[in-house]
């Protein structure tokens, strides 16, 4: 059994902007990075984090903020505060 907080590896997953209607974006961007198990799909399903209720605070990211909306853009949504 798999211990709460466990992972086998990370899961990068990055993605081409002209793909999602973004041409004028171009470089591979960012999509997410998680922490994943491998073995059977039941597990691999489990993810490793623990979620909790915590608000996101806009504040920490402040200083990388810029770098984020370069590599890390929002490609679904025309509201950059959204996710």
């Amino acid at each position: 059994a798999h211990l709460p907080g466990y992972f086998d590896f990370f899961m990068l997953a990055i993605q081409w902007p002209a793909q999602f209607g973004h041409p004028e974006i171009g470089h591979w961007t960012l999509h997410g990075l998680w922490p994943s198990r491998k073995g059977s799909m039941a597990a691999a399903h489990t993810y490793p984090c623990s979620c909790t209720r915590e608000e996101f605070d806009a504040h920490a990211v402040q200083g990388f903020r810029d770098q984020m909306e370069i590599f890390w853009p929002t490609l679904f949504s025309s509201n950059s505060n959204e996710h």
